[in-house]
């Protein structure tokens, strides 16, 4: 499959010879900033193996929550963030002001505390958002190296929109975008 052009919302996933390297062996990336500065952007498949800050959960409206088990920080990548950061389903409706929107993906990403304070704590406008996956670091990369890296066959870009591959658990979300992607995996022993 040809590489497809990269822009903030576009969805990467490692090809087999990132294997090597265990950060980010069957990796999948959401990028949410992408400009020729450089690109940044978060993993979606290395979750926390137990449930984290239960109280940021449990305020989520429950018609929104996620089932139990899944309601964990993911590592978004080895970039510090000065805070925990949220990716988020967003309608015009549900997005709180501060949101910046990802492209054309749907989606928005926002800091999940605000000045020491929880934003569940009402700052949405209208409503609890449909998604709440929150992150602590992210993936970054400077001006071309995202482009790079694609053409050196680290990465490609996986025709596969995010609430597709939210909806699959984390364990299975590389082989969702790796088959959009046309990539085999490797053989077990390479």
């Amino acid at each position: 499959m040809a590489n497809a052009e990269v822009h903030a919302g576009s969805i990467l996933v490692a090809k087999p010879a990132l294997d090597v390297d265990p950060s980010f062996r069957r990796t999948v990336v959401f990028l949410f900033n992408h400009s020729s500065e450089g690109a940044s952007g978060v993993d979606l498949t290395h979750g926390s193996p137990v449930d984290l800050i239960p109280e940021f959960f449990n305020a989520v409206d429950p018609a929104h929550a996620l089932p139990e088990g899944q309601r964990r920080f993911y590592w978004g990548g080895p970039q510090p963030l000065p805070k925990p950061m949220v990716l988020m389903v967003t309608d015009s409706s549900e997005a709180p002001a501060d949101a910046r929107p990802v492209g054309n993906s749907g989606f928005s990403v926002v800091a999940l505390v605000k000045d020491g304070t929880d934003i569940t704590g009402g700052t949405f406008s209208g409503g609890q958002p449909k998604n709440i996956v929150p992150f602590i670091g992210y993936g970054g990369w400077g001006g071309g190296q995202i482009e790079s890296e694609i053409q050196r066959e680290f990465w490609a870009v996986a025709p596969v929109k995010l609430d597709e591959l939210l909806a699959v658990p984390p364990e299975q979300r590389w082989e969702v975008a790796a088959k959009a992607a046309g990539i085999a995996p490797a053989p077990a022993n390479s």
